[in-house]
């Protein structure tokens, strides 16, 4: 009898939904950037933030909720945390961790 290990799955379903915000967030960067030229200009900001900014700019209906804590992301999120810099406005970063913190899941740009 195989017994499925349970946490490790619902470990893994968090870090894809956690990706999938990303990647997401990524095609509404790239929207604001046609729209306004340049991306939002920001160091280290939280996905909180961002996501204001991007819902004042009518890119963004609401802020996406945080596979980690089930709740809109907040910029006090520890797990589940999202955080984007661009100092220049012309390319910018996406750093999406999981629950250990430590190193990215998933990067998208440099900035």
């Amino acid at each position: 009898v195989l017994v499925p290990n349970i946490g490790r799955v619902v470990q893994s379903s968090k870090e894809i939904a956690l990706k999938a915000v990303v990647k997401s967030l990524q095609v509404t960067l790239e929207t604001y950037f046609l729209k306004q030229g340049a991306y939002p200009v920001g160091v280290s900001m939280s996905m909180a933030d961002l996501a204001n900014l991007l819902i004042l700019s009518g890119d963004l209906i609401q802020v996406p909720i945080n596979p980690f804590t089930g709740k809109i992301y907040s910029a006090s999120d520890i797990v589940g945390r999202i955080e984007y810099s661009s100092s220049s406005g012309q390319i910018y970063r996406l750093l999406g961790f999981g629950s250990k913190g430590g190193n990215p899941l998933i990067q998208i740009g440099k900035d």
